[in-house]
């Protein structure tokens, strides 16, 4: 996936933040599609612990319709 060098950072942190979420999935299975879930929900009630700026919020969204497209 290209990215400009100034987004590179957010997307590694977002990398960082999905790939600690599926490692925290028992269900291997479907650990992608509910670590994304998971994120989104976070993300929406505001319960997530980790402060996210725009810019990386951004790059999430990106990412999570990145997925979904790919699923499709």
């Amino acid at each position: 996936m290209f990215a400009p060098p100034e987004d590179k950072p957010g997307l590694k942190a977002a990398s960082e933040l999905l790939n600690e979420e599926i490692g925290a999935i028992p269900d291997k299975a479907n650990a992608l599609m509910l670590a994304s879930l998971n994120l989104a929900f976070k993300q929406m009630t505001g319960s997530s612990h980790k402060e996210i700026d725009k810019k990386t919020n951004a790059k999430i969204e990106q990412l999570s319709k990145s997925l979904e497209k790919a699923l499709d």
